[in-house]
């Protein structure tokens, strides 16, 4: 009696709604345009980041991401040069496992990324550029099958040091 309970228990718990959402079952393609404020680590100043993905997701609750950050610019001030100004951007590959359940995604994002970052100060100008990782969270809402707003965190390495944005998002899936 007890094993025909707890395999009635098991086929109503498998049956629960912890599909993906009914846009990803019929394409799996989808866009993200985000929006954020960034910090650069031990600098008492943000800056306005903007971005823009594209997704893919070949298997249920696992997305691949191609994406670019414009992680703003900041005026890095120095007591013995001044303010020179520094602009981050980074292109990434990422791959995101997806929690969804009803009209929620909960999320992880570790990928890797080039970054670019250029320095003025005088009309003088410097740049960098390397690959390092990078790695988020963050929550989406459904609004409706096709459209989903959202939150971010998403933390860019760069050498010994990394730029930290967070993010309100929207996504459309195609």
């Amino acid at each position: 009696m007890k094993t025909k309970i707890l395999v009635a228990a098991f086929a109503s718990l498998a049956s629960v709604p912890f599909t993906t959402q009914a846009a990803f079952e019929n394409s799996p393609v989808f866009a993200t345009i985000t929006r954020g404020i960034s910090n650069y680590k031990g600098v008492d100043a943000a800056s306005v980041t903007e971005g823009f993905l594209i997704g893919f997701s070949p298997v249920r609750m696992l997305d691949i991401q191609l994406g670019y950050m414009d992680l703003g610019e900041v005026n890095l001030t120095h007591d013995l040069f001044g303010a020179p100004t520094t602009q981050v951007n980074t292109a990434y590959l990422a791959v995101k496992p997806t929690l969804r359940s009803g009209i929620i995604d909960l999320y992880a994002r570790a990928g890797y990324s080039h970054w670019k970052l250029d320095a003025s100060y005088n009309g003088e100008t410097e740049s960098d550029s390397g690959n390092d990782r990078m790695y988020g969270a963050g929550v989406d809402f459904y609004i409706v099958d096709q459209v989903a707003v959202g939150l971010s965190y998403t933390k860019h390495e760069i050498d010994d040091s990394y730029v930290g944005s967070y993010e309100a998002n929207v996504a459309i899936i195609f």
